[in-house]
């Protein structure tokens, strides 16, 4: 197999810092069931542009409402295992801030294999994004310029 499959997925990420914590969601695969950490994000849909599905992905699956607050915009392409299939996934990644942080978040009506939102303790990063190499490494140099900025 070929490391980049057929089927493409133009997406995006969002990078969240709020208290030293990330915002993070807790997926569940539907083929495997396996559970893993993944920062809010999803596909970008027509007449969208990354920012807006960016800002609106983590509202639908979070319930909190954030802005894209960085200039550092970066795209990435990486393969990802999901429901049984690899998908070669071509992500743009934003880092925002929350638009309200006294606010609670709304109630999340999301797909069945997202389970919660949390915000999870920045020095858990590492063991957090074990599961896919590329991701961790793009959260973590995105957190790192979250806490550069002062998000």
């Amino acid at each position: 197999m070929s490391e980049f499959p057929q089927q493409t997925r133009h997406r995006t990420a969002m990078i969240c810092v709020h208290k030293d914590a990330l915002l993070v969601c807790w997926f569940r695969d539907p083929h495997s069931g396996r559970e893993f950490y993944v920062v809010p994000g999803g596909k970008i849909e027509s007449q969208e542009s990354a920012r807006e599905c960016a800002e609106r992905e983590t509202w639908e699956e979070t319930g909190y409402r954030v802005r894209v607050c960085s200039k550092a915009v970066t795209t990435t392409r990486y393969p990802f295992e999901w429901a049984g299939s690899v998908v070669d996934c071509v992500t743009t990644w934003f880092v925002g801030t929350l638009t309200n942080p006294e606010e609670a978040p709304a109630p999340v009506a999301d797909a069945d294999f997202n389970l919660r939102t949390t915000w999870l303790a920045l020095g858990e990063i590492p063991s957090a994004f074990a599961h896919h190499a590329h991701i961790g490494e793009m959260v973590t140099k995105l957190v790192e310029l979250a806490l550069e900025e002062g998000q």
